[in-house]
């Protein structure tokens, strides 16, 4: 005769994943990642890299408050960890230094430039320069870039 003896084993290893690995948003913007842990009733503690750029809550909203990239991380008790890189940009800043200048609307006139000759914008000069919401980049976006850089004076 024999005996069996069954060990459960079931126990898995935490885990966690978000439901975005990237994330760009335009300074003063937020949007909320959501983690899926196990076991479910898992605390997750939320952080960011560079708080300067953006902040994260206990929910995983994140909030964007200047031009740069901050890695929001989720971690659970035992140190798993799941990552999502997050972009800031500032609207009108076509260079990334940070703030509208001179430099920006002179940037500005080389992409309408180059599109009088059939280049096309890439889609970070859109996503920059794009004031207007349109999709696309136009001398009406160069003119609102021309504005916000008067409004400074």
């Amino acid at each position: 005769d024999y005996l069996y003896l069954l060990l459960d084993d079931s126990e898995t290893e935490p885990s966690i994943s978000l439901d975005q690995q990237a994330v760009t948003l335009q300074k003063g913007e937020s949007a909320t990642l959501t983690a899926t842990v196990d076991p479910a009733e898992t605390t997750v503690k939320w952080s960011s890299s560079n708080e300067k750029v953006a902040t994260v809550d206990q929910n995983g909203k994140i909030t964007a408050l200047s031009s740069g990239t901050a890695v929001i991380t989720a971690e659970l008790p035992d140190g798993t960890k799941a990552t999502c890189t997050v972009t800031v940009y500032l609207l009108g800043d076509l260079n990334n230094d940070g703030s509208v200048t001179i430099t920006d609307v002179m940037e500005a006139c080389k992409v309408l430039a180059r599109k009088s000759q059939d280049i096309v914008p890439s889609a970070d000069e859109i996503l920059r320069g794009d004031l207007t919401g349109d999709g696309f980049f136009t001398i009406t976006d160069v003119m609102a870039i021309c504005k916000i850089l008067a409004s400074k004076e």
